[in-house]
């Protein structure tokens, strides 16, 4: 492609000697002539923007035309990310392609499905605020996955957990003496209690 287009700035003037820029009139027409190319070069340039979709602009609409899909007021990078996804529509039906497409609006790439084949469910998990468009994930999981096939999204959060316990024992010691009888036939007993206090405390740090 680096040979079909040139890719830095035209000046005409840079392949021809270099005495001819010393005259006004052949610098003013060759700088004319650049400005023009120049021109035509950016036009070109952009033309082929178009014919990629991950870079094109005006012409998507055509794009979207093609794969049958209705244009909508998204960003562009929204409409792109679709156009791909129906132009890959020969693996709708895998859990890879599937979890490809989902990431296409999660920030951190955590889609995953887990099938549930027995229920002809799946499940959709991802990280917590990742995804800002759920309207368009809808939509495209709604496109591509099997028509007999129900799914529910779980949007997943970490939590960190900390419990921290404390206890106090302590111990009492009770001894009844009995002065009824005579002194030799005291008898004495004795209780030993046990008591405790338990202190909790629970941290949670919720992080998405």
């Amino acid at each position: 492609m680096s040979s079909f287009i040139r890719w830095k700035e035209v000046n005409i003037l840079g392949y021809l000697p270099f005495f001819i820029s010393r005259s006004e009139e052949f610098k003013v027409l060759n700088d004319a002539d650049s400005r023009e190319h120049e021109r035509l070069r950016l036009e070109l340039i952009e033309l082929l923007n178009q014919c990629n979709v991950q870079t094109a602009t005006y012409a998507l609409s055509k794009w979207e035309e093609f794969v049958d899909i209705t244009a909508n007021k998204y960003e562009l990078g929204d409409r792109r990310n679709r156009v791909i996804a129906k132009l890959n529509n020969s693996n709708s039906s895998t859990e890879k392609f599937l979890e490809q497409i989902a990431n296409k609006f999660i920030y951190d790439k955590s889609a995953d499905i887990t099938p549930l084949n027995e229920k002809y469910m799946m499940d959709l998990n991802y990280t917590k605020d990742m995804c800002d468009n759920l309207d368009d994930l809808y939509k495209a999981i709604e496109e591509f996955k099997p028509a007999h096939i129900g799914y529910v999204v779980w949007e997943e959060q970490e939590v960190n957990q900390n419990l921290i316990v404390s206890a106090a024992v302590g111990a009492q010691e009770e001894v009844l003496i009995e002065m009824i009888k005579p002194l030799g036939e005291v008898d004495v007993s004795s209780n030993i209690f046990f008591h405790n206090a338990i202190g909790t405390e629970e941290i949670t740090v919720i992080g998405g």
